[in-house]
């Protein structure tokens, strides 16, 4: 399992279970969001298998472009309502 947790302060993105400390990496950037969204696009088959998940098929692999723009879009109006609360 994967979360990444794009917060303002100390991003980081957690390779495995949650409820665990390690391993995680830290996201040092100004933007996470941007980060993890070319994490996903770029690197997802190599964290999964770093968290100890399976490996992804060619046609989950394939589609991963086409995830991202879905993200990518969706995700500032999910911002704006987060921190509109």
């Amino acid at each position: 399992m994967l979360r990444f947790d794009c917060f303002y302060n100390q991003p980081h993105c957690h390779l495995g279970w949650s409820d665990r400390d390690e391993p995680f990496i830290r996201i040092e950037t100004p933007d996470p969001l941007t980060w993890t969204l070319h994490a996903i696009e770029h690197r997802l088959d190599a964290l999964l298998e770093e968290a100890g998940a399976v490996k992804m098929t060619a046609a989950e692999f394939a589609a991963l472009p086409e995830i991202v723009a879905q993200l990518a879009e969706r995700t500032p109006a999910l911002c704006d309502q987060v921190s509109s609360r």
